[in-house]
């Protein structure tokens, strides 16, 4: 069975931040990334980023092509052992330069729009944080056809 366009980017977007490491040159070894909610649910390893999948919105004016924007959150949970907020602000500035990498998710998008963040903090016994950043990802198919790119 073939790919969507959608399906690519997303699959691109997943290995994008499994490459996440410090012998890649970033700050941090993000130990796994979810594309199931309900797999995400088990936190057992971190920094554990989880790829929320949103709207997938077309322009209702295309005439011969769809051009769509897929939007999604990444969410990314981490339990360090101090400096909690200074620790989500290195996660976050990994993930933002792994995902500028390669705008075009493989040559599937037109371009990665990141979009804003927000963090979350929870003091328990054992201090987590994660912080979400928002993604659009602009792409093109073929109005009839989801699994091809216009010519």
């Amino acid at each position: 069975m073939a790919d969507s366009i959608a399906e690519k980017i997303l699959a691109n977007i997943k290995t994008t931040l499994e490459a996440i490491t410090t012998a890649a040159g970033y700050n941090n070894t993000v130990q796994i990334v979810y594309r199931d909610p309900i797999a995400a649910l088990d936190l057992q390893k971190y920094p554990a980023i989880f790829i929320a999948v949103g709207s997938d919105d077309t322009d209702p004016m295309a005439k011969s092509s769809a051009h769509r924007s897929l939007n999604l959150t990444l969410e990314i949970w981490i339990r360090p052992q101090k400096d909690l907020s200074k620790s989500l602000e290195s996660i976050r500035a990994d993930v933002q330069k792994a995902m500028m990498v390669d705008v075009h998710r493989g040559a599937n998008a037109v371009n990665t729009i990141e979009r804003s963040s927000s963090y979350m903090l929870i003091m328990g016994e054992i201090p987590e944080g994660a912080i979400q950043i928002g993604y659009t990802m602009e792409y093109r198919t073929k109005i009839e056809d989801p699994f091809s790119a216009p010519a």
